[in-house]
């Protein structure tokens, strides 16, 4: 089909070009900028057989003595470049010097058939040529020959169109007589009908060249349409090349490699019967031209078919050699694909009797067995095409002359083997034989040891359970620990936290040298017990779980230093929490406590008890009995909802050594005086009350640094204020940045470092 679409082009370029009406146009040599006469060049640059570089320059021009009148059609150009091809081409030079034709000069390209020509050319242009270096060859005559009949017609129509400017200039001055105005009409009607004789008969000489050239192409595309069935016959043949039809290796090989072989000769033959086909059409082509121009264009377009032709059909080649290759390889991947079938399930098996086996010459025996069919496996496709061979296991199957059962000690043995293997599918079924022996003999204490060695190795992933001083922080998803913790008896830190612990071993209470103990974040539901004997505990975190009962003895955790009881549902707390004489920070927040314990002065070196989101309505009294307190926090309570409750504050005042009072988000409405008794208070936080006024005498704290009275209805500040010398940050709403704006200027007056903060 494209073959015919391709003829039918050719047709139609050659049709159009017979039909067109020859056109003349006249310019004068200063009318039009440097293009004065016909003409063109081009430069040739190569090296001739023995390597010496040669440079040829080739010119044609034709400069009229009359003004120059030139044809106009749709193919001047190319006939222009036509003359001076057939010119060049056929000078004795050019054809003596055998130029290998590389170039750089855009007038001139690697091909001969597309050397450039111009349609006008200038004297300055011819004197450039003449003075650039190699040899300069004029070929300008062959062009005053080729268009001197054109140039001829041209000039008649010049004439005409001169007397035309002749008759009119003599209207205008009155001096020509009727009698010349009538013979100047009769030369005229004369030569427009001698033009119009020769373009008539012209035209009839093109009808009579295009019905020939249609019949040549008639020809040649039946004769395209013959080799159709030859193209059915051809792909049938190369289709059947391509299917391998073999059932073993060596026979797909051989078929496969003399397939192709006879693919590659079936092409070179179609190849060699198309370019002879595509000769003798682009032959065909150009002996039915009329001229130079459809001569050139039929061999450049037959030429092109020849190439396409060539092209597609080395193409197809590859794609056959592709499509037999691939029929090759897809069966030969099903030959090794029965391979591996086969030794897949043998492998497994040996696998799993090497994982189980006990005694080691079985464990032996399989293992190879396992080996051999792995090597089959892994190089199934070698053994296929390059008769690549695994070497069987030359281990027999062990025969089994005792009767007795396995013992514990057969069981351990195993275990040790396996433990040390360096094949992880062994290693990894090591401890279920660990497990057998105990279950064999289960007071064997080294064996239990062992075992409870692995499981603390594992939960904690440490290295030695065992060894000094060791700390552990973890977190888990189980529910408890192992049991075997309890020997771990040099264990110093255990952090197992923000995991999923319900309850703990008893055998914690066995880590004597444990100091700190952290199980917070978990789902424990009751304080566990043995806690209570580790006695050298310092450091007990166990907030974020539900422990809303504590055990009446904790005071026997004497060394306790920190006790973070946090979130745990607690609503009252043992007395004897105030024997903890060690305890410096209590950390009791959101909870449901309204009260403390009743004996507090216990507490003798308690320096931070936080108390923030519970349910204090009144302060306790016998606060004021932790005399070392330097933190007290009660923010989100629900003081000051009563007179007593007001009241209830002063008992904070007789904390002299308090450093930091939070009572923030509460009801308070007045803060009592009495406030200047806490003489080392450094921060006070009241912000989020009710409270509208200042204390006078909260001028008197010297060593007040922060103070917070965000979201108070607080709108003046009391003078003594500006005593606060020690005062740095002061935090107030944005919303009062105005009303306190005077105040504040006084403050800061008095203290230059103060800074503001508003929110």
């Amino acid at each position: 089909m494209k073959y015919h679409l391709t003829f039918f082009v050719i047709f139609c370029f050659f049709s159009i070009s017979f039909s067109q009406q020859t056109k003349c146009e006249c310019y004068s040599k200063s009318g039009v900028k440097d293009k004065t006469g016909i003409g063109g060049w081009t430069s040739i640059i190569g090296t001739n057989s023995e390597g010496k570089q040669l440079q040829y320059h080739f010119y044609a021009a034709y400069f009229p003595p009359q003004e120059l009148c030139i044809p106009r059609d749709n193919y001047w150009w190319q006939e222009v470049n036509a003359a001076i091809l057939k010119a060049v081409k056929s000078h004795p030079i050019y054809k003596s010097s055998q130029i290998a034709l590389q170039t750089d000069d855009p007038d001139a390209t690697p091909k001969a058939t597309n050397i450039a020509g111009q349609a006008f050319i200038t004297q300055q242009k011819v004197n450039e040529i003449k003075s650039l270096p190699g040899t300069v060859v004029s070929v300008d005559a062959y062009i005053q020959d080729r268009f001197a009949s054109k140039l001829q017609l041209c000039s008649d129509i010049g004439d005409e169109r001169n007397i035309d400017k002749k008759s009119e200039s003599n209207s205008k001055n009155k001096t020509l007589d009727k009698t010349s105005n009538s013979k100047s009409k009769n030369t005229n009607s004369s030569g427009a009908k001698g033009f119009i004789d020769s373009q008539n008969e012209q035209f009839l000489k093109q009808q009579e060249l295009n019905q020939k050239l249609a019949e040549d192409l008639t020809q040649t595309f039946n004769k395209i349409s013959d080799s159709w069935a030859k193209e059915r016959d051809f792909q049938s043949k190369i289709s059947s090349l391509t299917n391998i039809k073999s059932v073993n290796a060596s026979s797909i090989i051989s078929e496969a490699r003399s397939k192709a072989q006879q693919i590659n000769k079936a092409y070179a033959i179609r190849k060699q019967d198309a370019l002879n086909q595509g000769v003798a059409a682009t032959q065909n082509l150009v002996n039915s031209a009329q001229n130079e121009k459809q001569a050139i264009a039929g061999g450049i377009l037959g030429a092109g078919l020849t190439a396409l032709s060539q092209s597609s059909i080395e193409k197809e080649r590859k794609k056959a050699q592709e499509k037999l290759e691939n029929e090759k390889q897809q069966e030969l991947k099903k030959l090794s694909q029965e391979i591996i079938d086969k030794f897949e399930p043998i492998k497994n098996q040996h696998e799993q009797a090497a994982m189980y086996a006990v005694k080691k010459d079985n464990e032996d025996y399989h293992l190879a067995q396992y080996e051999y069919a792995k090597c089959m496996i892994d190089n199934a496709y070698k053994i296929i095409v390059d008769d690549y061979a695994c070497e069987k296991a030359k281990i027999s199957k062990p025969v089994s002359k005792s009767k007795k059962g396995l013992s514990g000690k057969d069981y351990f043995d195993a275990y040790k083997r396996k433990k040390i293997s360096k094949r992880p599918e062994l290693n990894q079924k090591a401890v279920y034989f660990l497990e057998l022996a105990i279950d064999a003999e289960p007071n064997n204490e080294d064996w239990i040891m062992e075992r409870i060695e692995i499981e603390l190795r594992d939960f904690f992933n440490i290295t030695n359970p065992f060894e000094t001083d060791i700390i552990i922080e973890v977190s888990r998803n189980e529910k408890t620990l192992p049991i075997g913790i309890g020997y771990m008896t040099n264990l110093k830190k255990l952090s197992v936290t923000h995991s999923q612990l319900t309850s703990i071993p008893e055998s914690v209470g066995n880590l004597t040298k444990l100091i700190h103990l952290s199980l917070y974040d978990n789902k424990l539901t009751s304080f566990p017990k043995s806690i209570l004997t580790l006695s050298n505990l310092e450091y007990l975190l166990l907030y974020h779980n539900y422990m809303p009962n504590l055990p009446e003895d904790i005071d026997k955790l004497k060394k306790l230093k920190q006790l973070h009881l946090a979130a745990l549902s607690i609503s009252t707390l043992p007395e004897s929490i105030g024997n903890l004489s060690e305890l410096e920070i209590l950390n009791l927040e959101w909870n449901k406590l309204a009260n403390l314990p009743k004996n507090l002065n216990g507490l003798n070196k308690l320096k931070s008890i936080y108390l923030n989101g519970n349910r204090f309505k009144i302060i306790p009294q016998n606060i004021q009995e932790i005399t070392n307190l330097e933190i007290l926090k009660l923010r989100d309570n629900l003081l000051g909802e009563t007179e007593e409750s007001l009241e209830s504050i002063k008992y904070i005042y007789n904390l002299k050594k308090l450093k930091i009072l939070d009572i923030s988000k509460n009801s308070i409405s007045v803060l009592p005086l009495g406030i200047e008794n806490m003489s080392s208070l450094i921060e006070l936080n009241i912000s989020n009350n009710l409270i509208s006024h200042l204390p006078e005498d909260l001028g008197n704290l010297q060593n007040l640094t922060v103070l917070n009275i965000e979201n108070t209805y607080i709108k003046t500040f009391p003078e003594s204020l500006q005593n606060l010398v020690s005062l740095r940050k002061l935090i107030v709403s944005e919303s009062k940045k105005k009303s306190l704006k005077d105040d504040i200027k006084l403050i800061k007056k008095s203290n230059k470092q103060l800074k503001i903060e508003y929110r």
